[in-house]
């Protein structure tokens, strides 16, 4: 019934508006009307409760336009996780969910007045536009973000296959939001990416989200590992978001071993908490895990299960602090809603959300500038473009990278497609014709960006390499 006042607060705010009330706070008014009626009628028991429910009532069958900022207050009573969601918002949270959906190509956080972009899909529109790890996207086609919940802001950066959005984002240095056009594109999202380092015998494996297929993507990386005989993996949660609980269960129990404890659910007073325990029965990799002050709620889950049963080191900064469990249930007519029921704790008892996980080794990426006497020199002599082939294409690519362009094949010194469009996108930023050919004049203004440039050392990486190298 609590649901019910908090949503009755909320429209009486904006009936409030619509009828004209006199100068006052008028929940208190109604709330001290019905304690009076409550209080002295005599002629039968009246539940106050139950005459708030009534006139709930009676402004929804007058104002039904008001049913879903109605159903929206009800949910955000609850805490800051629990939402409403229209047909709409409900289509688009299932597809997500399942890996394939038309949008951008980005993982999100939703923060102050906006979405934290947490990752970047390779070669998603966002990043061929040049929106860059760590912006925070505050409007979409001239809609602000301030005040709307974390579904509504997707919903505005989403929509049909080929349309244009206008996104503004907040970055890190600059005085103005900055402005790309992005054309929306199906995002068919591969949840795991893994890559055998032969010369250290070691998997690195990057699990970017929790969704449907995790498990099914990790099971196959790792029976690459088993074929290769290798048995240390790096796994790296770092910018995961987070997404299905259950697929966090199923990756810890790959290395948490000897019926041990994963994660505990804690539910309210009276209601027995709910533990989840590894099946795994003996240790069969060796791992280190990387995070980030990026990765939240279910790789969360995954790191401190890891940490406080000493399976492995956790590496890297400290986590989001994201673990709440949210149940949804979808409404007959196609709505949803999601609520948060309980939090997670890790298997010694520690409450992850609002704390975060401390990582064993705290190591920081930090920009350092970039050394372009290592990089070598472009000739400055002739122009290259679709079919050429050289030493300055595979400098421009390299290039590039660094610059945070999205470009494949990074060390091929054949001029292709790829090639061609990231060049198209630098040369738009740098003010230059956008002619997609690597010109004598791009070339230069490529090296002077360089000069300039400030990148990210991951040392991150190479701690956790170095002690999976030492187990």
């Amino acid at each position: 019934m609590k649901k019910v006042i908090a949503l009755f607060v909320m429209l009486i705010m904006v009936f409030s508006a619509i009828t004209a009330f006199a100068d006052g706070p008028e929940f208190n008014r109604l709330w001290f009307m019905q304690n009076i009626i409550a209080d002295n009628n005599l002629y039968a028991e009246v539940d106050g409760e139950y005459l708030f429910a009534l006139a709930l009532r009676e402004i929804l069958d007058n104002h039904p336009e008001l049913y879903e900022l109605a159903a929206r207050a009800m949910l955000s009573g609850i805490d800051e996780n629990s939402v409403f969601r229209n047909r709409e918002e409900t289509r688009d949270w299932f597809e997500a969910l399942e890996g394939e959906f038309g949008g951008i190509g980005v993982h999100v956080l939703q923060v102050a007045r906006g979405l934290l972009i947490t990752g970047l899909i390779p070669g998603g529109a966002a990043m061929d536009a040049g929106i860059m790890l760590d912006d925070v996207i505050i409007a979409a086609n001239g809609t602000s973000f301030e005040g709307l919940t974390q579904d509504q802001m997707v919903s505005h950066v989403r929509g049909e296959v080929g349309s244009e959005v206008q996104i503004s984002v907040r970055r890190s240095g600059e005085h103005y939001p900055l402005n790309f056009t992005v054309t929306r594109r199906i995002v068919e999202e591969v949840p795991v990416i893994y890559e055998i380092l032969e010369d250290y015998d070691i998997m690195h494996l990057r699990v970017l989200t929790f969704n449907s297929r995790t498990d099914t993507y990790v099971e196959a990386a790792l029976a690459a590992a088993d074929e290769a005989g290798i048995t240390k993996i790096l796994l790296d949660l770092r910018n995961n978001a987070g997404g299905f609980m259950e697929q966090a269960v199923l990756l810890a129990n790959r290395f948490v071993y000897g019926e041990r404890v994963i994660v505990t659910e804690r539910y309210r007073e009276g209601v027995d908490d709910e533990v989840f325990v590894s099946s795994l029965v003996y240790k069969k990799y060796d791992v280190v895990v990387l995070v980030n002050e990026r990765s939240a709620s279910a790789a969360e889950v995954v790191a401190g299960a890891i940490a406080d049963n000493e399976v492995g080191p956790v590496v890297g900064t400290r986590t989001f602090g994201k673990a709440t469990i949210q149940r949804w249930n979808t409404m007959p007519w196609g709505e949803s809603i999601v609520y948060t029921i309980a939090h997670y704790l890790t298997p010694n008892g520690y409450f992850i959300h609002g704390n975060g996980i401390i990582p064993d080794v705290l190591v920081t990426n930090t920009p350092e500038r970039f050394n372009v006497e290592e990089f070598g020199r472009f000739s400055f002599e002739a122009d290259y473009w679709l079919g050429s082939r050289g030493e300055n294409v595979r400098l421009a690519r390299e290039a590039l990278r660094v610059l945070n362009i999205h470009i494949s094949d990074v060390y091929s010194e054949y001029f292709d497609e790829n090639l061609r469009d990231a060049l198209i996108t630098f040369q738009y930023s740098a003010g230059l014709y956008q002619s997609g050919m690597l010109c004598v004049n791009t070339q230069v203004n490529l090296y002077i960006r360089l000069q300039n440039a400030m990148v990210v050392v991951d040392r991150q990486f190479e701690v956790g390499l170095r002690l999976l190298s030492e187990m």
